[in-house]
């Protein structure tokens, strides 16, 4: 199995974590899975853009040398200078993922390890808060990766776009998008040394 480490900063919790959010039914146990941050006062915010997002992420073997992967994560488009990411985290040394799910003052992320991005538009305005009940509705925290690979996020984000499209929030045009996005990253001559299986590698959700 893979050890999946991703490069992100630790951010602090909100001290109201799910207090703020949704009904007592939809938070039973999610703190386990879900990490919310920043999101105090954001939950009304609308969302106007989709973003799906691809960086390099350094994958450990126990039985053979690292390497990296493209890692795929969503930002929600709340304005000119702001989204809510949306990140199945591995946690390190599980298959479990952390669903991260942070307010950014950017639209999306531009580090050194960014790869690319594709952008989606919403066909309806929703905002943040739906969202997150449609992402617990569905149980996407509850994500194992896959175990042979050690992967997951492509199958992941491909099935949150689906939920989208299912909501009318995003063209059925778009339901592929994910894999746009992925033979995008394999046909650039940049991310060679990038490992990006085919065919995805499909996660459970439990």
């Amino acid at each position: 199995m893979a050890l999946y480490k991703q490069d992100f900063n630790e951010i602090p919790l909100s001290p109201h974590l799910f207090d703020i959010s949704l009904t007592p039914q939809r938070r039973m146990g999610r703190s386990l899975t879900t990490r919310l941050k920043y999101l105090d006062g954001k939950l009304d915010f609308q969302v106007w853009g989709i973003v799906i997002h691809a960086s390099k992420s350094r994958m450990f073997y126990p039985d053979r040398p690292s390497r990296e992967v493209a890692h795929l994560r969503i930002f929600l488009v709340t304005s000119e200078n702001s989204s809510i990411e949306l990140n199945p985290s591995s946690e390190y040394g599980g298959i479990g993922i952390m669903l991260e799910i942070i307010f950014r003052s950017y639209r999306f992320s531009r580090t050194r390890r960014y790869m690319d991005i594709l952008n989606i538009p919403v066909i309806r305005v929703f905002t943040v808060r739906e969202v997150i009940d449609n992402l617990f509705s569905n149980n996407r925290d509850r994500y194992r990766l896959d175990l042979a690979t050690g992967s997951g996020c492509r199958y992941w984000c491909s099935v949150v776009i689906s939920d989208f499209v299912s909501m009318g929030w995003v063209s059925a045009n778009d339901a592929n998008a994910v894999e746009r996005l992925t033979n995008t990253l394999a046909n650039d001559v940049r991310w060679v040394d990038v490992f990006i299986p085919v065919p995805s590698p499909r996660g459970i959700f439990y």
